[in-house]
C-alpha cells in the first residue's frame, strides 16, 4: 500500500511539475490553440499534442504517438505540422459528441476571447475558471477537465466530468472518488493548481482552499418535460456539486474551427 502511495505522490509531483514548464510557455500555448487548434496535454509521463479542432476533437496529433519529456521537443515538432484540418490523419480521433465539447472548452480556456464563467453561465458561482489539465487519469483519480477557480478572493478545484447521457450514479461516484483521492493528496494537488495561477503581489504560492472544491457534471439538457430531474435536484443540494447542461443542437453546430467564434448559445 506504501509503493503505491508513494508511486502516486511520485506522478503527482512530476504532473504539477510539467504543468509549470507548460506554464512558462502561456502565449505559446494561446498561439497554436488559435492558429492551429492544438493543444498540449500533461500527464506524469510529460507532454503530448493533441487537435482541439471540432473535426477532430481531443484526436491524435502526428509526431505525438506517445508523450515527451521535453517541452521544447514538443515545440520543435509542432512548429513542423500545418494547421490540423490540413493534415491527412489515418485515424479520424474519437468523435464522441462529449469530446467536441471538450475541445471547444479547452480552446476557449487557452485562447481567451470569452471568460469561462461566461460560457458556462455561471458568472454568478465563480469570478475566474483557470484551466489545469484534461484527462487526469491516476489510480482512484478521474477527471474530464480540471479548473481552478477564484471567488471573492479565495481559489478552489474544480472537477469536471462531461457526458453525453444523464446518467447520474456513476457520475457522482466517480466526482466523490476523486474529491477525496484529491484531499488526501492535498499539498500535491495544490502544487498542481498553483503551477497555473502564478504567485500573489508578494511572489508567495496562492494557498488553494480544498473545502470549497465543486464537483462538476456537464451533459445535455433534459429532451423530455416529463423526464425525471428528482436525483439531479438531490444532487444539487450539495453546494458542492453542481451541474451544468449544454444544448445538442447547438453543440452538432461546432462543426470547423470558425464555428468556435459563432456558437454562443451552447449553455
Amino acid at each position: 500500500m506504501k509503493t503505491e502511495e508513494s508511486s502516486g505522490s511520485m506522478d503527482l509531483k512530476k504532473i504539477a511539475s510539467f504543468l509549470r514548464t507548460r506554464q512558462e510557455s502561456a502565449e505559446y500555448l494561446e498561439k497554436i490553440a488559435e492558429d492551429k487548434n492544438i493543444y498540449i496535454r500533461v500527464s506524469y509521463s510529460g507532454f503530448r499534442a493533441i487537435s482541439i479542432h471540432p473535426k477532430q476533437p481531443c484526436g491524435a496529433v502526428p509526431g505525438f504517438e506517445r508523450y515527451v519529456k521535453d517541452f521544447d521537443r514538443a515545440k520543435d515538432v509542432l512548429e513542423g505540422l500545418p494547421k490540423v484540418d490540413q493534415l491527412s490523419i489515418e485515424d479520424p480521433g474519437n468523435k464522441k459528441p462529449e469530446h467536441r465539447l471538450q475541445a471547444y472548452l479547452i480552446y476557449h480556456a487557452l485562447v481567451r476571447e470569452r471568460p469561462m464563467p461566461e460560457i458556462l453561465g455561471c458568472r454568478h458561482k465563480f469570478d475566474e475558471l483557470t484551466f489545469v489539465t484534461d484527462e487526469l487519469k491516476l489510480g482512484s483519480i478521474r477527471s474530464d477537465m480540471l479548473f481552478v477557480a477564484k471567488k471573492d478572493d479565495v481559489f478552489f478545484p474544480v472537477v469536471v466530468e462531461l457526458k453525453n447521457s444523464r446518467l447520474l450514479g456513476r457520475l457522482r461516484e466517480q466526482l466523490q472518488n476523486t474529491n477525496r483521492a484529491m484531499i488526501e493528496s492535498k499539498l500535491h494537488f495544490e502544487s498542481m493548481l498553483q503551477a497555473v495561477i502564478g504567485k500573489d503581489a508578494n511572489g508567495m504560492d496562492i494557498p488553494i482552499d480544498f473545502s470549497k472544491t465543486i464537483r462538476a457534471i456537464v451533459w445535455p439538457k433534459r429532451e423530455a418535460v416529463g423526464e425525471s430531474s428528482f436525483s439531479v435536484t438531490e444532487f444539487q443540494r450539495d453546494p458542492h456539486n453542481h451541474v451544468f447542461e449544454f444544448c445538442p443542437a447547438a453543440l452538432s453546430r461546432l462543426s470547423d474551427r470558425d464555428s468556435y467564434a459563432s456558437v454562443f448559445d451552447l449553455f
